[in-house]
This record gives structure tokens, C-alpha cells and sequence, in this order.
């Protein structure tokens, strides 16, 4: 499908290498085997049987309003901050379409598609519109923090709350802070040249936007992690379990953080094992491992089904004759 597609930066062939796909998914499958050794199969399908469907509904619901509107809201406003002229819906179908490429296929192929639809659609430079990419990644981690500070404390966790303070602290100081900004490319050049050039991507993308704009982008990554902690909570209640807020706030970012590290496929193993692991003490290993696997199925594989409905057109688009890149496409 994509033979003819390449990433500007290498002129690699979209697709990389598929072998890097199998240890993903040998975790993800360990992880999971190992999960149904430690659970009663009996009592798996007897909470099953007792769960709130009507909670499991809204837990959908909430989750995929978060990843369509919140999460596509905001990278049209990182766009625009390049003067793309991308609506929301436009944004949502390209999101949509990239999401079941980047369920079934392991590996980063699905932002990459996102990032040429806006470069051949629209010919703003690849490295900009990938910039947007990586900056939104980085809100979304700040907005993590600020709900796990809130949770640390309510919980009296303190070092958990220095720990999320200092951690959200120092991202929204790096942020703000231009000055800052030669510093920590630096330091992340130090750590490894590629390290180094991620940094430097970012900071050159978050040194275009206005102040007031990063802080309404940062309240806007809250605001969907608060949301996501909602329907996490809506999880956990239609199997039964119900831990307290303070609990949810503190180790929901912790849940997303290992789930987000690239050693399985879409977190999938990773999530369930973290779900039953840090709410033990509030249910029984078989309501919270369905719970998590609700979260897997919820916020990994019901919006990849209903972007299928949206394929066909970024793949038409992508196949399109690209329009030529901006006289400024190229600056940072």
C-alpha cells in the first residue's frame, strides 16, 4: 500500500523494518500469559457476567471523545501555529485513518502518516508538522504530572508529590523558558546525538508559540488526562472496584507511562499487569485484569475500528500528486 511513500528524511520506504515488530509482541503475549496463570479463568468470566454495562458504555464513550475531539483539537492548534489551515474534522479523519495502521502495524508507521498527509496535502515541511508531533507528546506528559502531584498529596504520598512537582515543574519551566532551551539540547546531545536532535526539534517547535498559547495548551493536556482518569474510574466501576479519586489521580499517569514505553504493542500486557498490580488492595486480580483489558479494548482498539471508516481517505490523499512545500516550509 505505501511502497510509494517515503519518509523525506531518510527516503526510506514507509513500512521500516517488520522484524522490529516481533518482540513487541512477544512481551505483549508473555505478559498476558503470565497474568492468566495468576487469575482464577472461573472468576474471569463470572465478573464478566456481573459487569455494569451501562458504565462500560459511558467508559467508551468518554474515551473516545477524548482521543477524537480533545487530543485532535490540539494538535490543530499546534498546526495552525505553523498557519495550516486544518479544521477539526479534517484533523479527526487523519487521526482516524492513521489509527488502525498504527494498532495493526508495531511500529511508529502511523504518526509518520499523519505527519506526510499535512506535508503533501497542505506542503508544510515535514520536519515542522513533525515538531507539532513531538511538542503534543510533551504537553501530554505535563499534563500527566500535574494530576499525579494533586493525587500525591490527597493520598499524603510525598514523595510522589515531589516527585510529580519537580517533574512538572521543570517541563513547564523548559516550556516557558526559551533561554532554557540551548541548555537542554545540550544535555540531551550529551546523553546521544539522536537524543540531542529530538530535543532540539521540540524546543525549535515550542520556541514559535506564544506564552499564552503554551499555557492554554498545557491546561488543555490536563483537562484530557483528567478526563482519561474519568474513564479509567468508569473501568474500574463496572467490574466492581471503586478506589478511591486520590488513588486514581496518583497512579493512572504511572499505568500510562509504562504503557507508553516502546516494549510491547500499543501497552497492551503492560496496562492490565499495572492495573492489577497497583489497585490489588481495592478488588480481586480477575475484576481488575478485565478492567484493564476494558482500558486496552477502549483506548487502544475502539477508535483503530471506527477509523476504519476514515482509511480510504488518507490513503487517497497520501497517493495524491503532493502539493509543493511553502517558500517558509523549511524554517524552523
Amino acid at each position: 500500500m505505501f511502497n510509494n511513500l517515503r519518509d523525506p528524511r531518510t527516503g526510506r520506504r514507509i513500512g521500516g523494518d517488520w522484524k522490529k515488530s516481533i518482540p513487541p509482541l512477544l512481551v505483549s503475549a508473555g505478559l498476558l500469559a503470565f497474568l492468566l496463570t495468576q487469575v482464577d479463568r472461573a472468576k474471569i468470566w463470572a465478573t464478566l457476567r456481573q459487569a455494569d454495562p451501562s458504565l462500560f458504555i459511558a467508559a467508551l464513550t468518554i474515551s473516545l471523545a477524548a482521543t477524537t475531539m480533545l487530543a485532535s483539537d490540539r494538535w490543530r492548534v499546534l498546526l495552525h501555529s505553523l498557519g495550516v489551515p486544518m479544521g477539526l474534522v479534517e484533523v479527526i479523519k487523519v487521526e482516524w485513518g492513521a489509527a488502525p495502521i498504527k494498532f495493526f502495524v508495531p511500529l511508529k508507521i502511523g504518526e509518520v502518516l499523519k505527519v506526510l498527509y499535512v506535508n503533501r496535502v497542505h506542503g508544510e515541511g515535514f520536519e515542522r508538522v513533525l515538531g507539532t508531533k513531538l511538542v503534543d507528546k510533551y504537553l501530554v506528559l505535563i499534563g500527566l504530572f500535574g494530576p499525579m502531584g494533586v493525587g500525591a498529596a490527597l493520598a499524603g504520598i510525598g514523595w510522589g508529590v515531589a516527585l510529580a512537582g519537580g517533574l512538572f515543574v521543570g517541563m513547564l519551566a523548559l516550556l516557558l523558558a526559551t533561554p532554557l532551551h540551548g541548555l537542554a539540547i545540550r544535555v540531551a546531545s550529551l546523553m546521544h546525538k539522536r537524543v540531542g536532535l529530538l530535543a532540539e526539534r521540540v524546543l525549535a517547535s515550542l520556541a514559535a508559540l506564544p506564552t499564552s498559547r503554551k499555557l492554554y495548551l498545557v491546561a488543555h493536556a490536563t483537562a484530557f488526562n483528567l478526563l482519561i482518569v474519568v474513564y479509567l474510574g468508569l473501568c474500574l466501576a463496572s467490574m466492581g472496584v471503586r478506589p478511591p479519586a486520590a488513588d486514581m489521580l496518583f497512579y493512572f499517569p504511572l499505568i500510562q507511562l509504562i504503557a507508553l514505553l516502546p516494549v510491547t504493542v500499543s501497552g497492551i500486557g503492560a496496562r492490565e499487569t499495572a492495573v492489577v498490580y497497583f489497585f490489588a488492595k481495592y478488588g480481586s486480580d480477575a475484576a481488575l485484569f478485565n478492567a484493564g483489558l476494558l482500558m486496552t479494548f477502549s483506548n487502544q482498539m475502539l477508535m483503530p475500528l471506527v477509523g476504519l471508516s476514515c482509511v480510504t481517505f488518507l490513503v487517497r490523499a497520501l497517493m495524491k500528486k503532493p502539493v509543493a512545500e511553502s517558500p517558509d516550509a523549511g524554517a524552523v
